[in-house]
């Protein structure tokens, strides 16, 4: 449950936002959801198109998972609205905007989440900006698009890896690690832990917007990986809650 003494809304200005972080260590908020994808629009980047100034910043890789009828899953979607309800009590209950990553796909609640590949450069402090892995941009594709006015950051950053259990260790044979992996291993059946932050941005017209932003990915267990079908939801199989 989300209360004012455990966390802490912070209000930045450049960009105008909101973010949730924890009292104790002062570091941004962030939750885990576990589900198996349904949809992946996921590195690496190979599209090589003409891209106006105003596009590349919305350029993003992105994940859904679903729940099927998993009680867990179906209780973190409940959290996850009480969280935007939180927000509501800054940013003013008439000014957010309905919830737009929680959907359903077939009758099953789905989470859809998203990471921009580039931030404002004048946003972002020079420490902060980072080079693109080669995993995600192995052309230079997205190098080539940064510019003046762009650059990729520690916040547009989107881990994956896979959960490895060191079973052949008699000393611990439950010891886990989180070797890296490249982002076109994830494919839809999959079954993944991500991890996310909630950010509100402010719209025009005095509206703002709560999304939930894709931080790392693991990949649990691949055996129901479907080899063959779409790798991506239809837009009119999917709608909002």
């Amino acid at each position: 449950m989300v209360d004012n003494t455990s966390v802490r809304i912070v209000e930045n200005d450049s960009p105008r936002e909101w973010r949730l972080y924890n009292i104790e260590d002062d570091a941004e908020c962030m939750f885990a959801l576990q589900g198996a994808v349904c949809m992946s629009d996921l590195p690496p980047f190979k599209k090589r198109t003409k891209y106006v100034d105003n596009q590349i910043l919305y350029l993003r890789q992105s994940i859904a998972i679903m729940g099927l009828s998993i009680d867990t899953f179906t209780s973190s979607i409940k959290a996850m609205a009480r969280i935007v309800a939180y927000f509501s009590h800054d940013v003013g209950q008439n000014k957010l905007k309905d919830i737009e990553f929680i959907l359903t796909y077939q009758n099953f609640p789905v989470v859809h989440l998203s990471n921009r590949y580039f931030s404002h450069r004048d946003q972002v402090s020079s420490g902060d900006e980072v080079e693109f892995d080669r995993n995600v941009d192995p052309l230079g594709i997205l190098t080539k698009l940064k510019g003046q006015q762009y650059c990729h950051a520690m916040d547009n950053v989107v881990n994956v890896m896979y959960l490895f259990q060191a079973s052949c260790c008699s000393i611990d044979p439950f010891r886990y690690s989180y070797p890296s992996i490249k982002p076109d291993k994830i494919h839809i059946g999959d079954i993944v832990e991500v991890t996310l932050s909630f950010v509100v941005y402010l719209l025009a017209k005095g509206r703002a917007k709560c999304t939930a932003v894709l931080k790392t990915i693991t990949l649990i267990n691949g055996k129901y990986t479907r080899v063959r079908g779409p790798t991506r939801m239809e837009e009119e199989d999917c709608k909002q809650l």
